[in-house]
């Protein structure tokens, strides 16, 4: 059996915290690096036979990263990604970054197991995804929540305040 240790439950509307994208670029390598001595643990109690790296890294990836189902839509305004996050992710365990071309979404949490008689262990479950864009999106304007369980990413286009402008004085004169 399994205990959440985040006291804020996934309840209502909450804000994620947006992370300058050097934050998760750091967190993608270390995400990146336990999942090739994980990879490389699976070669090796194989008996070192070669020929299964994809299928050893694919298993390692599996264990630290949880899968997250996701949509990515475009207006003339902007980018709009949806995600449900897997099991009760609330905000507080999210971030998210946002590049003009790419958004990385990054989360973790700290569970409880019983072990049985060795009792209680402590792991975490990581989600971890980064999206390219296929427009250039203003950073600066981005917003995130996370409303019963799913991430709503809003990312207005580049330069779109700018066109919204000059159709306005257009459409005027």
């Amino acid at each position: 059996m399994e205990k959440n240790l985040s006291k804020s439950a996934n309840v209502g509307v909450a804000t994620v915290g947006i992370v300058p994208a050097r934050v998760l670029a750091d967190r993608q390598a270390e995400i990146r690096e336990m999942i090739a001595r994980r990879a490389y643990d699976l070669y090796e109690r194989r008996g070192c036979v070669h020929g299964r790296d994809f299928d050893d890294w694919i298993q390692a990836e599996n264990e630290f990263i949880l899968p997250c189902q996701h949509g990515l839509r475009e207006s003339e305004e902007g980018l709009i990604l949806n995600a449900e996050m897997p099991l009760s992710y609330s905000a507080d365990q999210l971030q998210i970054s946002v590049e003009p071309k790419r958004l990385m979404v990054s989360g973790e949490r700290a569970l409880y197991s019983s072990s049985g008689k060795a009792g209680t262990d402590l792991h975490a479950q990581r989600l971890f995804r980064v999206f390219e864009l296929p427009v250039e999106v203003d950073p600066s304007g981005a917003t995130a929540i996370l409303e019963h369980g799913t991430l709503t990413v809003k990312m207005p286009k580049a330069g779109t305040s700018e066109r919204s402008g000059v159709k306005a004085k257009a459409a005027g004169s």
